[in-house]
């Protein structure tokens, strides 16, 4: 009997885990078009194209299809690997939702703290 629910459970994960392409292409071929524009562009916008063949990569992962789309998402990890080192991937970004290259550092308290100070001894003299 154990062995028959460890065998159910064996397969309701692999069935879990496998690539729903019906899902796929709702949730990551959005990043398709954004991805030819910014290409296309007279000047690229390298960190957006990082921004974007990062959230391809991760959403197609995310849906189990990483081993189906091998093809595409191994050179797309190198293109990663090659134009965006120094990148900071933030989950996101092609949203706009926290998108910056900025490093840890500037995010910090410390340029609140030093831009209160200032403010506060301009407005007094």
């Amino acid at each position: 009997m154990f062995t028959k629910l460890l065998l159910v459970a064996a397969f309701i994960g692999y069935a879990a885990a496998a690539c729903n392409m019906k899902s796929f292409q709702s949730k990551c071929m959005k990043y398709a078009q954004p991805m030819q524009e910014a290409g296309e562009a007279a000047q690229p916008d390298i960190p957006k194209i990082c921004c974007i063949t990062n959230e391809m990569v991760s959403c197609t992962e995310e849906q189990g299809c990483a081993e189906e789309m091998k093809q595409q998402v191994t050179p797309a990890k190198g293109q990663l690997a090659r134009m965006c080192g120094s990148y900071n991937y933030v989950k996101g970004c092609s949203d706009g939702a926290a998108a910056t290259d900025a490093p840890a550092s500037a995010m910090s308290a410390l340029p609140s703290l030093a831009l209160i100070t200032i403010t506060t001894l301009l407005l007094r003299c």
